[in-house]
Protein backbone atom coordinates (compact mmCIF):
# COMPACT_ATOMS: atom_id res chain seq x y z
CA UNK A 1 0.00 0.00 0.00
CA UNK A 2 2.66 2.50 0.76
CA UNK A 3 4.87 1.56 -2.29
CA UNK A 4 1.52 2.50 -3.98
CA UNK A 5 0.93 5.58 -2.43
CA UNK A 6 4.38 6.88 -3.02
CA UNK A 7 4.03 6.09 -6.60
CA UNK A 8 0.98 8.39 -6.97
CA UNK A 9 2.51 10.87 -5.28
CA UNK A 10 4.29 12.61 -8.01
CA UNK A 11 1.64 12.34 -10.18
CA UNK A 12 -0.74 14.08 -7.77
CA UNK A 13 1.93 16.93 -7.63
CA UNK A 14 1.96 17.30 -11.19
CA UNK A 15 -1.94 17.42 -11.47
CA UNK A 16 -1.49 19.97 -8.55
CA UNK A 17 0.88 22.38 -11.11
CA UNK A 18 -1.09 21.77 -13.85
CA UNK A 19 -4.44 22.82 -12.18
CA UNK A 20 -3.25 25.67 -10.45
CA UNK A 21 -0.91 26.99 -12.90
CA UNK A 22 -3.79 27.87 -15.56
CA UNK A 23 -4.98 30.35 -12.68
CA UNK A 24 -1.75 30.97 -10.95
CA UNK A 25 1.33 30.46 -13.53
CA UNK A 26 3.89 31.60 -11.25
CA UNK A 27 3.22 29.66 -8.70
CA UNK A 28 3.46 26.41 -10.32
CA UNK A 29 6.56 27.84 -11.92
CA UNK A 30 7.95 28.47 -8.77
CA UNK A 31 6.98 25.60 -7.28
CA UNK A 32 8.05 23.36 -10.15
CA UNK A 33 11.54 25.17 -9.42
CA UNK A 34 11.32 23.88 -5.94
CA UNK A 35 10.26 20.35 -6.47
CA UNK A 36 13.11 19.87 -9.60
CA UNK A 37 15.82 21.28 -7.11
CA UNK A 38 15.09 19.97 -3.74
CA UNK A 39 16.75 16.36 -3.17
CA UNK A 40 14.55 14.21 -1.08
CA UNK A 41 17.50 12.30 0.84
CA UNK A 42 21.40 12.95 0.49
CA UNK A 43 22.28 13.61 4.44
CA UNK A 44 24.73 11.88 5.86
CA UNK A 45 23.83 8.77 7.87
CA UNK A 46 25.20 7.36 11.56
CA UNK A 47 26.87 4.79 9.87
CA UNK A 48 28.92 7.15 7.90
CA UNK A 49 30.26 9.25 10.69
CA UNK A 50 32.95 7.06 11.71
CA UNK A 51 34.57 6.78 8.05
CA UNK A 52 34.14 11.27 7.74
CA UNK A 53 35.31 11.81 10.91
CA UNK A 54 38.92 10.54 10.24
CA UNK A 55 39.27 13.27 7.96
CA UNK A 56 39.72 17.07 8.66
CA UNK A 57 36.91 18.78 7.77
CA UNK A 58 36.48 22.65 6.65
CA UNK A 59 33.43 24.70 5.56
CA UNK A 60 34.46 27.02 2.05
CA UNK A 61 32.09 29.56 1.10
CA UNK A 62 30.36 30.24 -2.33
CA UNK A 63 27.85 33.23 -2.04
CA UNK A 64 25.81 31.96 1.30
CA UNK A 65 26.43 28.50 1.01
CA UNK A 66 28.07 26.92 3.49
CA UNK A 67 30.13 24.09 0.96
CA UNK A 68 31.48 21.02 3.72
CA UNK A 69 34.80 19.43 2.61
CA UNK A 70 37.06 16.25 3.59
CA UNK A 71 40.50 16.16 3.83
CA UNK A 72 42.86 12.99 3.76
CA UNK A 73 45.92 14.47 3.77
CA UNK A 74 49.19 12.92 2.13
CA UNK A 75 52.55 13.49 -0.20
CA UNK A 76 51.20 12.34 -3.50
CA UNK A 77 48.84 14.40 -6.05
CA UNK A 78 45.57 15.66 -4.99
CA UNK A 79 42.54 14.09 -5.96
CA UNK A 80 38.96 15.84 -5.96
CA UNK A 81 35.90 13.54 -5.46
CA UNK A 82 32.72 14.87 -6.37
CA UNK A 83 29.38 12.91 -5.78
CA UNK A 84 25.63 12.90 -7.69
CA UNK A 85 21.77 13.99 -6.67
CA UNK A 86 20.68 12.65 -3.47
CA UNK A 87 24.37 11.22 -2.21
CA UNK A 88 27.19 12.60 -0.17
CA UNK A 89 30.84 12.37 0.15
CA UNK A 90 30.33 9.01 2.26
CA UNK A 91 30.06 7.42 -0.82
CA UNK A 92 33.46 7.82 -2.12
CA UNK A 93 34.57 5.46 0.83
CA UNK A 94 36.28 2.84 -1.34
CA UNK A 95 37.84 4.88 -3.69
CA UNK A 96 39.25 7.49 -0.93
CA UNK A 97 40.81 4.26 1.14
CA UNK A 98 42.52 3.10 -2.33
CA UNK A 99 43.79 6.36 -3.19
CA UNK A 100 45.03 6.90 0.68
CA UNK A 101 46.94 3.68 0.67
CA UNK A 102 48.59 5.26 -2.83
CA UNK A 103 49.42 8.25 -0.86
CA UNK A 104 47.49 10.63 -2.61
CA UNK A 105 46.15 13.63 -0.47
CA UNK A 106 42.16 12.88 -0.91
CA UNK A 107 39.55 15.66 -0.79
CA UNK A 108 36.04 15.02 -1.20
CA UNK A 109 33.05 17.66 -0.77
CA UNK A 110 29.07 17.79 -0.25
CA UNK A 111 27.36 19.17 -2.73
CA UNK A 112 24.32 22.23 -1.71
CA UNK A 113 22.06 20.55 0.10
CA UNK A 114 23.43 17.26 0.35
CA UNK A 115 25.68 15.93 3.58
CA UNK A 116 26.57 18.59 5.41
CA UNK A 117 26.36 21.12 3.14
CA UNK A 118 24.13 24.38 3.50
CA UNK A 119 21.32 25.47 1.01
CA UNK A 120 18.05 24.32 0.26
CA UNK A 121 18.41 23.54 -3.82
CA UNK A 122 20.73 22.21 -5.75
CA UNK A 123 21.53 22.31 -9.50
CA UNK A 124 24.68 21.86 -11.51
CA UNK A 125 25.44 24.94 -12.53
CA UNK A 126 24.87 25.83 -8.76
CA UNK A 127 26.89 22.53 -7.71
CA UNK A 128 29.47 23.59 -10.46
CA UNK A 129 30.46 27.45 -9.35
CA UNK A 130 30.83 25.86 -5.22
CA UNK A 131 33.36 23.05 -7.25
CA UNK A 132 35.28 26.40 -8.21
CA UNK A 133 35.93 27.24 -4.57
CA UNK A 134 37.02 24.28 -3.44
CA UNK A 135 39.21 23.82 -6.55
CA UNK A 136 40.52 27.36 -5.87
CA UNK A 137 41.14 26.31 -2.02
CA UNK A 138 42.90 23.11 -2.68
CA UNK A 139 44.55 23.03 -5.82
CA UNK A 140 43.36 19.26 -6.97
CA UNK A 141 45.74 17.72 -9.37
CA UNK A 142 42.93 15.35 -10.94
CA UNK A 143 38.81 15.43 -10.36
CA UNK A 144 36.82 12.14 -10.26
CA UNK A 145 32.95 13.26 -10.75
CA UNK A 146 29.68 10.81 -10.33
CA UNK A 147 26.23 11.37 -12.28
CA UNK A 148 25.73 15.26 -12.06
CA UNK A 149 29.13 15.44 -10.06
CA UNK A 150 30.70 14.78 -13.56
CA UNK A 151 28.15 17.28 -15.27
CA UNK A 152 29.56 20.09 -12.97
CA UNK A 153 32.82 19.47 -13.29
CA UNK A 154 32.85 19.45 -17.23
CA UNK A 155 30.42 22.08 -16.94
CA UNK A 156 33.73 23.69 -14.93
CA UNK A 157 36.64 22.84 -16.47
CA UNK A 158 34.89 23.95 -19.85
CA UNK A 159 32.45 26.98 -19.18
CA UNK A 160 33.95 28.72 -15.76
CA UNK A 161 37.01 27.97 -16.51
CA UNK A 162 38.85 29.50 -13.78
CA UNK A 163 40.42 26.68 -12.38
CA UNK A 164 42.76 23.70 -14.18
CA UNK A 165 43.32 19.75 -13.65
CA UNK A 166 45.58 17.52 -15.08
CA UNK A 167 43.41 14.49 -15.78
CA UNK A 168 39.15 14.23 -15.14
CA UNK A 169 37.39 11.32 -14.86
CA UNK A 170 33.25 10.97 -15.48
CA UNK A 171 30.88 8.55 -14.54
CA UNK A 172 27.35 7.79 -15.33
CA UNK A 173 27.19 11.19 -16.52
CA UNK A 174 23.81 12.17 -18.02
CA UNK A 175 24.96 14.45 -21.35
CA UNK A 176 21.66 16.69 -22.42
CA UNK A 177 20.09 18.71 -19.35
CA UNK A 178 16.72 18.89 -21.74
CA UNK A 179 16.86 14.95 -21.69
CA UNK A 180 16.91 15.57 -17.31
CA UNK A 181 14.07 18.29 -17.71
CA UNK A 182 12.02 15.56 -20.15
CA UNK A 183 12.46 13.18 -17.26
CA UNK A 184 11.03 14.93 -14.72
CA UNK A 185 8.35 16.57 -16.35
CA UNK A 186 7.53 12.82 -17.58
CA UNK A 187 7.50 11.55 -13.83
CA UNK A 188 5.44 14.62 -12.51
CA UNK A 189 3.18 14.58 -15.68
CA UNK A 190 3.81 18.26 -16.07
CA UNK A 191 2.01 20.35 -18.86
CA UNK A 192 3.39 22.33 -21.08
CA UNK A 193 2.54 25.83 -19.22
CA UNK A 194 4.14 24.92 -16.18
CA UNK A 195 7.58 23.59 -17.72
CA UNK A 196 7.91 26.35 -20.09
CA UNK A 197 8.05 28.55 -16.77
CA UNK A 198 10.29 25.94 -15.04
CA UNK A 199 12.65 26.70 -17.76
CA UNK A 200 12.62 30.59 -18.01
CA UNK A 201 13.44 30.81 -13.87
CA UNK A 202 16.01 28.94 -14.93
CA UNK A 203 17.47 30.27 -17.69
CA UNK A 204 16.60 33.99 -16.11
CA UNK A 205 18.65 32.54 -13.43
CA UNK A 206 21.51 31.03 -14.54
CA UNK A 207 21.73 33.31 -17.65
CA UNK A 208 22.17 29.89 -19.87
CA UNK A 209 19.50 28.36 -21.91
CA UNK A 210 18.58 24.57 -20.73
CA UNK A 211 18.45 23.71 -24.43
CA UNK A 212 22.14 24.56 -24.82
CA UNK A 213 23.16 22.49 -21.74
CA UNK A 214 25.12 19.81 -23.83
CA UNK A 215 28.05 17.73 -22.13
CA UNK A 216 29.11 16.69 -25.80
CA UNK A 217 29.29 19.80 -26.63
CA UNK A 218 31.13 21.47 -23.88
CA UNK A 219 34.02 18.54 -24.15
CA UNK A 220 34.85 20.07 -27.06
CA UNK A 221 36.97 22.32 -25.59
CA UNK A 222 39.07 20.25 -23.00
CA UNK A 223 42.33 19.01 -23.61
CA UNK A 224 42.92 17.36 -20.70
CA UNK A 225 42.97 13.37 -21.02
CA UNK A 226 39.74 11.96 -19.65
CA UNK A 227 38.22 8.80 -18.61
CA UNK A 228 34.32 8.16 -19.24
CA UNK A 229 32.99 5.38 -17.22
CA UNK A 230 29.54 4.05 -18.13
CA UNK A 231 27.55 0.85 -17.69
CA UNK A 232 25.42 -0.50 -20.16
CA UNK A 233 22.35 -1.39 -17.79
CA UNK A 234 22.54 2.45 -16.44
CA UNK A 235 18.70 3.47 -16.36
CA UNK A 236 19.09 7.11 -14.89
CA UNK A 237 21.74 8.25 -17.80
CA UNK A 238 21.18 6.43 -20.85
CA UNK A 239 24.76 4.13 -22.23
CA UNK A 240 24.67 6.28 -25.40
CA UNK A 241 25.09 9.79 -23.41
CA UNK A 242 28.39 7.88 -22.40
CA UNK A 243 29.55 7.28 -25.58
CA UNK A 244 28.62 10.61 -27.46
CA UNK A 245 30.77 12.44 -24.22
CA UNK A 246 33.28 10.57 -24.97
CA UNK A 247 33.17 10.92 -29.23
CA UNK A 248 33.21 14.64 -29.00
CA UNK A 249 36.31 14.67 -25.97
CA UNK A 250 39.46 14.67 -27.89
CA UNK A 251 41.91 12.41 -25.55
CA UNK A 252 39.70 10.89 -23.79
CA UNK A 253 37.90 7.06 -23.50
CA UNK A 254 35.39 4.97 -22.88
CA UNK A 255 34.86 2.56 -20.36
CA UNK A 256 32.31 0.23 -20.22
CA UNK A 257 30.44 -1.61 -17.69
CA UNK A 258 28.17 -4.50 -17.59
CA UNK A 259 25.66 -4.95 -14.86
CA UNK A 260 26.33 -2.05 -12.56
CA UNK A 261 23.60 0.40 -13.02
CA UNK A 262 24.23 3.81 -12.33
CA UNK A 263 26.01 3.53 -9.29
CA UNK A 264 29.13 2.16 -11.15
CA UNK A 265 30.00 0.18 -7.45
CA UNK A 266 32.53 -1.76 -7.95
CA UNK A 267 35.90 -2.84 -7.23
CA UNK A 268 36.74 -3.29 -11.21
CA UNK A 269 36.01 0.68 -11.53
CA UNK A 270 37.93 1.56 -8.48
CA UNK A 271 41.19 0.07 -10.07
CA UNK A 272 39.99 1.55 -13.60
CA UNK A 273 40.02 4.70 -12.15
CA UNK A 274 43.04 4.79 -10.06
CA UNK A 275 45.22 3.01 -13.02
CA UNK A 276 44.11 5.60 -15.07
CA UNK A 277 44.71 8.77 -12.84
CA UNK A 278 48.19 7.63 -10.98
CA UNK A 279 49.63 5.00 -13.55
CA UNK A 280 49.30 6.13 -17.16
Amino acid sequence: MKETLQAYIPKLMGFSLNAGGILFPNWAANKAVKIFSTPRKGKIREKDLPFLEGSTQHKLKYQDIDIQTYIWEGEGPTVLFVHGWESNSARWRNFIKKFRRKKCRVIAVDAPAHGQSGSDIFNAILYAHCLEVVCKQYQPDMIVGHSVGGVSSIFLLSQIATVSVKKLVVMAAPSELPQIFGSFYRILGLKKHVSKGLEERFETRYKFKVADFSLQSFVKTLTIPGLVIHDEDDVVAPYIDGVNITQNWQGARLFTTKGLGHSLNSEVVTNEVCRFLLEE
